[in-house]
């Protein structure tokens, strides 16, 4: 049941019609008009609540009254704009009970004499040049350029020319100060640096230390924080030359551990989908084919540099499959560059399973037509190497990765694997992989299939 405070009383209604010169209101027509305002003042202000909760607000303010009624399509009321708490006054006598807001007195004369507030101008969208031809023009809508020092602006001697000056023609050649066309022989352009902001330099020293650090849970999250940002297009060059110079760096000292760490930022990396990494490759696609068919990239025989050979082939198969194009032809200077090692007589075991690995993450195609057709010398290569791994225990293991990436990744492509009597002939293994490796893998197969 509803109080009376909640509800507006006929007489109300007749008050205001009296306002208003409406002088005779019969009962019934005010007692309509009373429940129909009643309804429209509980509809404003539930939708003006709506308003405040979503302003992340605890008191109603005039504003949330004026949007409520834009959003029923009635002209707010103007005037009413002030942020303070209106202290509404409490009168009662004759039996009605009035809540009402004391008005302020205003002097008239002090009103007229001050200045009118100027309305600002309606907002305007307007089309301007910001930059033609790589240049900013200079209008009033782009920023002002920045001024460099007058030391910056100064004439400067290429190196090549201050060797060959002689002192005999110093004399004879002097410059004349209205000659101009040597004065801009010597000039050199300066170069242009990208700053880094004071955050964007605390963001890049920070990441990188995480992500080569000891402490695995920073590690990852700067790895993280390199696959999923969206802010990170500035610093990109230096992240990129970063990873490039680790990557020669630890390969020279044979630092597995740093160089597994840089990868993995490349990875990263390219795992962000916001970024490009086009203008990159030419740093990062040298040193990911290098962590592949390097030499050596540890110095003790323990370490498991096989797991990064394998790890960066991936890496590599990705940035082939991302960015090779019919006119950059990536792919094909990328198995150009792996199977190199396949070709050379003086190549390590490591280096063979490196080219293997990484031809055969390209594809299948890449597969048949790269390395199969150079088993014969592959084995060929392996058996000559036998007698040297004795004075080489770094890579004395290498032979047992090779078999088994042969195995694993090879044959499904031979097509010997694929008869339909399933018989394995070694005539047919030797002819295909080479007489060395073709007695070993009929070896691992039938041992294989015998312990199925």
């Amino acid at each position: 049941m509803e109080t009376e405070e909640s509800s507006i009383g006929v007489q109300t209604i007749k008050l205001f019609g009296e306002s208003v010169g409406i002088t005779s209101i019969p009962e019934d027509a005010a007692r309509h008009v009373a429940e129909n305002l009643k309804f429209q003042l509980k509809r404003i202000i539930q939708d003006s609540a709506k308003f405040m909760r979503n302003a992340k607000r605890a008191r109603l303010s005039p504003r949330d009254v004026d949007s409520a009624l834009r959003a029923r399509r009635i002209e707010p009321l103007y005037g009413f704009t002030s942020t303070d708490y209106l202290p509404w006054r409490f009168a009662s006598g004759g039996g009605r009970e009035l809540h009402f807001n004391e008005d302020r007195e205003i002097d008239l004369q002090k009103f007229l004499e001050n200045t009118a507030i100027k309305l600002p101008p309606p907002v305007k969208i307007r089309a301007h040049w910001l930059v033609i031809d790589g240049v900013q023009p200079n209008i009033p809508e782009n920023p002002a350029p920045a001024r460099k020092p007058p030391h910056d602006l100064s004439a400067k001697k290429l190196p090549e020319d201050l060797g060959k000056e002689d002192k005999g023609k110093d004399k004879k050649n002097e410059k004349k100060p209205g000659d101009k066309g040597q004065t801009q022989a010597l000039e050199q352009k300066p170069l242009m640096r990208h700053e880094l902001s004071i955050e964007q330099m605390k963001y890049y020293q920070e990441i990188t230390q995480a992500a080569v650090g000891r402490n695995e849970e920073i590690r990852k999250e700067a790895l993280n924080s390199l696959a999923e940002d969206t802010g990170i297009h500035a610093m990109l060059p230096r992240f990129t030359n970063f990873i490039s110079e680790g990557i020669k760096c630890n390969i020279n000292e044979n630092n597995l551990a740093l160089i597994i760490y840089l990868m993995r930022m490349v990875k990263a990396l390219l795992d962000n989908p916001t970024l490009s990494l086009d203008m990159y490759l030419h740093e990062i696609i040298p040193v990911v084919i290098s962590c592949v068919v390097s030499r050596q990239l540890c110095q003790r025989i323990g370490e498991n540099h096989w797991a990064l050979r394998q790890y960066a082939a991936r890496v590599l198969a990705q940035i082939s499959k991302n960015f090779t194009t019919t006119t950059s032809m990536l792919q094909t200077r990328i198995v150009q560059s792996l199977q190199k090692p396949l070709d050379r007589r003086d190549a390590a075991l490591a280096q063979i399973y490196g080219s293997i690995v990484g031809l055969s993450e390209l594809g299948s195609d890449v597969t048949k037509k790269i390395i199969i057709p150079r088993l014969p010398k592959i084995s060929e290569r392996i058996e000559n190497l036998q007698n040297d791994l004795q004075s080489d225990p770094i890579h004395s293991d290498g032979l047992e990765h090779i078999l088994d990436q042969v195995r694993k990744r090879i044959c499904p492509e031979m097509p010997s694997m694929h008869q339909p009597d399933g018989v394995l002939e070694v005539d047919t293994l030797i002819t295909e992989f080479g007489p060395y490796l073709g007695e070993k893998m009929y070896k691992r197969l039938l041992g294989a299939i015998e312990m199925r």
